[in-house]
């Protein structure tokens, strides 16, 4: 004999909500998942043809359909999951925290005469000449070029980023050596404010640490 169906009762404005969030593009996959499976029970389709219907088992139907009669959809909210235990203790991490954010030692405060800037590079920039942009890549045709397009070999761009205001200073140069890179850095020395020391964020490239560059 076979199972009696237990109908799923749904009201108007709970039916247009679910439909709503199976049309929406941004609803997660999951979500829409769960939409149907009560969309399909409210039809008064048993739990094993919604489950075949979905491509999911019997006990995941049951399980978005208990959560949906005890709570509607606020009932689909995920459980926080406890993730990886932090590697550093709380009071440890507190502790670092207060030691990097005291001013140096002698000091009460920290310097407002200090410019602190971020500075990096980009290398191999393709410098190209063209009268417009060509046309992206697209399904039947091949990506275009204008007929006076011309490669004029690559570039390297320096940037330097004052956190405070966000204004960069910048410069390009042919090559990327320890010459470019100090001719960059007078070239901020000479664009900063008189009166303030400059402090420069930099990564562990080897055009950073030259002799020339640190003398």
């Amino acid at each position: 004999m076979a199972r009696p169906v237990n109908p799923l009762i749904i009201d108007a404005a709970q039916h247009q909500e679910l439909e709503q969030m199976i049309k929406r593009p941004t609803t997660p996959q999951r979500e829409v998942r769960r939409a149907r499976i009560v969309l399909l029970r409210a039809e008064g389709k048993n739990q094993e043809p919604v489950a075949a219907q979905i491509g999911v088992n019997r006990p995941v139907v049951a399980k978005w359909e208990k959560r949906f009669r005890e709570a509607g959809l606020a009932g689909w909210a995920e459980a926080r999951r406890s993730g990886r235990k932090p590697s550093v203790d709380v009071a440890i991490r507190a502790q670092i925290v207060t030691e990097v954010t005291q001013p140096p030692a002698g000091r009460t405060r920290w310097s407002s005469t200090a410019l602190v800037l971020c500075c990096d590079e980009k290398s191999q920039c393709q410098a190209l000449e063209r009268t417009q942009p060509g046309l992206p890549w697209g399904i039947g045709h091949i990506k275009t070029a204008t007929h006076d397009y011309t490669r004029h070999g690559t570039v390297t761009l320096f940037a330097a980023l004052g956190y405070l205001d966000g204004k960069i200073m910048r410069r390009t140069a042919s090559r990327h050596t320890h010459r470019e890179w100090l001719g960059f850095l007078k070239h901020i020395d000479a664009q900063a404010p008189d009166g303030l020391v400059l402090h420069l964020s930099i990564d562990n490239y080897a055009t950073h640490k030259h002799a020339k560059v640190k003398s």
